[in-house]
């Protein structure tokens, strides 16, 4: 939530605070039932502390920090060619051409990742968010018949539609 929106429900608050203590001084204006009150101040609370979204640039952050540790899982992407394959068709970029480590080509997914744009990046996360709870709910009833990255692929292909 932003800042600015904390501080008009602070300003509420207040604001509600006064009318409460206007209508116990005198009934003849306002009547504010307490419990209807507190119900609300407490709704108030809520929306401050739960409804916090997050930033373009905190996602990038959260995405880059998850990303490494899927990359460098040989059992996802046994292959170079499979982390290249992953990176050339779900964030559309041309890898540069040459004979790589895993550690310089996952290195250059993750530059690559934090110059995509906000969109981008956005539908990314949210598909492979969704994508690893499925898989992980697939691999549970173990079935895996595609690689890692032609499973995500299709999924990615069909999320984006």
């Amino acid at each position: 939530m932003r800042e600015e929106t904390k501080n008009v429900i602070y300003i509420t608050l207040d604001i509600l605070n006064s009318l409460a203590k206007t209508s116990q001084e005198t009934t003849s204006f306002i009547k504010i039932d307490k419990k209807t009150l507190e119900l609300v101040r407490k709704e108030l609370f809520e929306l401050i502390k739960t409804n916090r979204t997050k930033s373009i640039n905190e996602k990038k952050i959260e995405l880059i920090g998850i990303l490494p540790s899927i990359l460098v899982d040989k059992q996802k992407f046994p292959t170079n060619k499979d982390l290249i394959k992953f990176a050339e068709k779900s964030l559309n970029f041309y890898f540069p051409k040459g004979n790589k480590s895993r550690s310089e080509i996952v290195g250059i997914i993750i530059d690559e990742i934090s110059r995509k744009s906000d969109k981008d990046i956005e539908l990314f996360l949210k598909a492979l968010k969704e994508f690893l709870k499925n898989n992980n709910e697939k691999k549970q009833s173990n079935v895996t018949s595609k690689s890692f990255v032609d499973t995500w692929l299709e999924f990615f292909n069909h999320y984006k539609q």
